[in-house]
């Protein structure tokens, strides 16, 4: 295990909209990864106070807890969903003038520096609030683009304000993907040379010779939520298997994911081939993953979300990389996660956008399936030479502390 006690490290203050429960994926699941070996008594945590609220014993264990509040909350009634945009409208405003913002809480930890990680409009003002009126030295690490915030206003400000002064105002910018940086050194013509890409980071501890191997039916494999940004992709593959189980060929769509989910599908994903198996805990997936024969990375091709697509790559990424297995990337061409694949050369890129000519390609990937091993081992040793917490933590909080020296 890695240990960065003994590292001379700043004190950090990290706001998100994510409170480090590592159960939950995406943003929870790498900030908590990066930060567990963080020294506890140098980390504190900024977040929204119902996040902070649903924190529990599987948390990321911390020693500074700073919730933010909304000044106005959010009124369950009937009439206040007719009211919930000018309480939101209102509440940005008013975070931008430091009402519910912890300056208490941050004066007493006395951070070196702030980091900023959040897809909320409403932390990205507090983010702007804290570094305005502290000084502090920011850093701002993006995972998504925020284009859809542009649109939003409020009250003396913008989305697109926001996003860009805290863009601007940071000594460092951090990207989940070198295609995210550079979308935004082209929209907001910032200069690169501080620019820093920061994956999810993985432990990579188990031997591939020991790892259960795959079943005898041909299984495709998706872990995580399931959002709309990518839900079109999925429910594509689902109806090419479909396809092919009616053609008597044994394939199969194996979901890790929620309950809560599988039930407000079950009706029409079911018939096609679809099995739920359930949410995982984290610890136990890479085994679990070991069962497919392909995991799946799935992007939108819907135009409405070209541009996630195009530069948000999924944190599954490097999980399933670490897992040994080959990774299918099913998406428009130019996607970001198409280009992670072919550059570590662990997996195989789709671009078929109707279920018959996926189909085919999926009966032709099942005659390939003994070389599926080599893009899995070339995918783990990745995983541990570019993505294990052991080199990417350390990384990161080496650069953070740099920044303090601009």
């Amino acid at each position: 295990m890695m240990d960065s006690s003994h590292i001379s490290l700043p004190k950090l203050a990290l706001l998100s909209d994510a409170a480090l429960v590592g159960f939950q994926g995406g943003i929870n699941r790498t900030l908590h990864n990066l930060f567990s070996h963080y020294p506890k008594d140098r980390f504190l945590l900024i977040a929204p106070r119902h996040e902070c609220n649903a924190r529990d014993d599987k948390a990321m264990k911390v020693e500074f807890l700073a919730p933010y509040d909304s000044p106005i909350p959010q009124i369950k009634t009937r009439v206040a969903k007719y009211l919930s945009g000018a309480i939101a409208k209102t509440n940005r405003a008013l975070l931008g003038r430091g009402w519910g913002v912890p300056f208490d809480a941050i004066e007493a930890f006395k951070p070196d520096i702030l980091l900023v990680s959040s897809s909320l409009l409403e932390t990205i003002i507090v983010g702007n609030t804290i570094a305005d009126r502290t000084g502090l030295p920011t850093a701002f690490y993006l995972m998504d683009d925020l284009r859809d915030l542009e649109q939003q206003w409020w009250p003396g400000g913008t989305g697109k304000s926001a996003i860009e002064h805290l863009l601007r105002r940071s000594r460092g910018r951090l990207y989940i993907s070198e295609e995210l940086a550079s979308v935004y050194n082209e929209r907001y013509s910032l200069d690169s040379a501080h620019d820093h890409i920061v994956h999810n980071p993985v432990t990579v501890e188990m031997n591939l010779d020991s790892m259960p191997l795959a079943r005898r039916r041909f299984t495709i494999g998706y872990a995580g939520s399931i959002w709309p940004m990518h839900q079109d992709a999925i429910e594509l593959c689902a109806e090419a298997i479909g396809i092919l189980r009616q053609k008597e060929v044994d394939i199969e769509l194996a979901l890790y994911t929620s309950r809560d989910f599988w039930n407000s599908v079950e009706s029409d994903w079911a018939p096609l081939g679809i099995t739920f198996r359930g949410f995982v805990p984290y610890e136990s997936l890479q085994k679990e993953l070991r069962t497919c024969d392909l995991l799946l990375a799935p992007a939108s091709f819907r135009p409405e979300y070209e541009h996630l697509s195009r530069a948000s790559i999924q944190t599954k990424l490097t999980d399933y990389m670490a897992s040994g297995r080959a990774i299918l990337s099913l998406g428009p061409t130019g996607s970001a996660a198409h280009s992670f694949v072919t550059r570590y050369n662990c997996g195989i890129a789709l671009n078929e956008s109707t279920a018959e000519s996926l189909a085919v390609r999926l009966e032709s990937l099942i005659t390939e399936r003994p070389q599926f091993d080599a893009l899995g081992q070339a995918g783990y040793k990745a995983a541990a030479s570019h993505f294990s917490q052991q080199s990417v933590s350390p990384s990161l909080y080496n650069y953070l502390n740099g920044l303090l020296t601009q």
